[in-house]
């Protein structure tokens, strides 16, 4: 069982686990992706009254 007893008390498993997320998305560069690519999708996307600007 994965349980600490509270819900946000951080488990040292979850830790970890986002500590590897953390790492593969510097190391793959997805937020500068997102930068660059963001732009282009956005344009792509066909209006909505649900998007805000």
């Amino acid at each position: 069982m994965l349980s600490t007893g509270f819900t946000y008390s951080g488990h040292p498993v979850s830790c970890a686990a986002a500590l590897k997320n953390i790492e593969i998305i510097e190391r793959e560069g997805i937020c500068e992706n997102v930068l660059e690519v963001g732009p282009y999708l956005e344009s792509q996307l066909k209006p909505s009254p649900l998007m805000k600007r």
